[in-house]
């Protein structure tokens, strides 16, 4: 499988070793990462990243009209998200190259729990809170015949 040409677009420089370590290198060929005040490189293995901030940001749309740019704010906030993606499509990024790369810092003991169980035990299905929400999932019309 080709690898895919990201570029990581940070709006919370927090986030820069969550997001780096939740890629998988092995899928993925990142060109840039995207962050405030972003100016110089970075060494990533043996490849060297160039860090851009978002006033140099035209160099890499210049270029990356087929790149897969993933955004990674704050955690369940999705307004920053929106506004970088409708700046992106502006510039001609297609809409379905620009994900939501969100990385939660907290993960908590019952999710954890869950995992667990469903490691061991398997499941018919499997949603996420946000998931609920999004989808309009019921547990109520769901049969018990297997777990989720």
């Amino acid at each position: 499988m080709e690898k895919l040409n990201v570029v990581l677009v940070l709006l919370n420089a927090k986030n820069f070793n969550s997001a780096l370590s939740s890629l998988n290198f092995n899928k993925a060929n990142l060109i840039a990462i995207v962050v405030e005040n972003g100016n110089g490189i970075i060494q990533i293995g043996n490849k060297k990243i160039p860090l851009v901030s978002f006033a140099s940001i035209q160099q890499i749309l210049d270029v990356g009209k087929n790149f897969v740019w993933l955004i990674s704010g704050i955690f369940y906030d999705t307004a920053d998200f929106r506004k970088v993606k409708k700046f992106l499509t502006v510039n001609g990024i297609p809409e379905d190259n620009i994900v939501n790369f969100e990385v939660s810092s907290y993960i908590s003991a019952y999710w954890i729990a869950n995992l667990r169980y469903i490691e061991k035990y398997g499941a018919d299905f499997f949603a996420t809170g946000i998931s609920y929400m999004k989808d309009g999932l019921n547990l109520k019309f769901i049969p018990n015949s297997g777990g989720g």
